[in-house]
């Protein structure tokens, strides 16, 4: 009398299965213990203000081609990374007007990664900020005179479109601001 499922059928079958074992083992240990972590750092841009080149302010038309240098001083802080920028003689009218534009050239220093060099996208609407003064002043041919009260219109605070850019010019790495006032309802 013969039996059936000898070990010649049962062999096949044991492999199979010690293999699927050995397969699900692996998996499960290799799935449970493999773990990757990485920090990835793209740099910093540690720019400064540079000493090197000078801080320049000047009125100019949209297409940049009429332009009048606007007189500004310039006080850096201690650390390089912020300054304060005064207009001596003000800012000219054209400017609150919407008519022309405001650009402000400050000399950096990159001690990080390289900062990307090009001129702003005008086509896009920029950054809205407000403009508020903090002291009104007369200029007059023969002296520029402190208003110790002015009137409240000269107060008003102003909104404008904040466009930025970096620009090298003669070796010299520049933070440019374009500053473009939005038109009053009412006149200055």
């Amino acid at each position: 009398m013969r039996r059936r499922g000898g070990p010649e059928k049962l062999l096949p079958g044991a492999v199979l299965t010690l293999c699927l074992a050995v397969v699900g083992t692996g998996y499960a240990y290799w799935n449970g213990n493999l773990r990757v972590e990485e920090k990835l750092s793209t740099g910093e841009f540690d720019c400064t203000f540079s000493e090197t080149g000078s801080v320049t302010a000047e009125i100019r038309t949209a297409d940049g081609t009429e332009t009048e240098e606007v007189p500004v001083q310039v006080s850096v802080d201690a650390d390089g990374k912020s300054t304060a920028l005064t207009f001596p003689e003000g800012v000219p009218e054209s400017f609150f007007n919407g008519e022309k534009e405001l650009c402000i050239r400050c000399p950096i220093a990159e001690k990080g990664v390289k900062v990307k060099t090009g001129e702003p996208d005008f086509t896009k609407e920029g950054e809205k900020i407000t403009l508020t003064p903090e002291a009104v002043y007369l200029a007059l041919p023969e002296g520029i005179y402190a208003l110790t009260a002015p009137d409240a219109s000269f107060l008003t605070a102003r909104t404008a479109e904040l466009y930025q850019s970096a620009e090298e010019t003669d070796g010299t790495l520049y933070a440019c601001l374009y500053l473009r006032a939005v038109k009053e309802t009412e006149p200055i």
